[in-house]
């Protein structure tokens, strides 16, 4: 007797059903932010992942920030938020030259951002310029 062995569910398939289940219940945390960025920068250093999924990501960096737009304490705690080497969502971002609608949104939430280092002392320009960012990025 033969029996069909199931592909495993495409990537895509979890981390859309992943932001739709946060979107619905409101409940993303600065943490999911980070984790979100964290995965646009992945994309940039691994080259098995297409700009499908890339833009997929982006997507839901997107959709963070619109379904926190109201909640400017949320924004500023996401925005400011670090974790082990201190890099903030803005470090990780940019590390994977992003458009630059996210960058804006960003910086125009949490300013204060674009000064905060990472243990190595970086500031974000410095990730933005090691990944060869857009003129218009690198200038927000």
């Amino acid at each position: 007797q033969e029996y069909a062995i199931a592909s495993p569910p495409d990537r895509r398939v979890f981390l859309f059903l992943w932001l739709i289940i946060g979107i619905v219940s409101n409940k993303m945390t600065p943490e999911e932010l980070y984790d979100l960025c964290r995965d646009a920068s992945t994309f940039s250093f691994l080259s098995i992942y297409d700009e499908e999924e890339k833009e997929e990501v982006f997507d839901g960096i997107r959709e963070w920030l619109w379904t926190n737009k109201d909640d400017n304490t949320r924004l500023k705690a996401a925005l400011t938020f670090t974790r082990y080497d201190d890099s903030t969502p803005l470090h990780l971002i940019l590390q994977s030259c992003p458009p630059f609608d996210i960058v804006q949104a960003f910086i125009n939430y949490a300013p204060e951002a674009l000064q905060m280092r990472d243990e190595l002392e970086r500031l974000p320009f410095y990730s933005a310029c090691a990944c060869r960012a857009s003129l218009e990025v690198i200038q927000a």
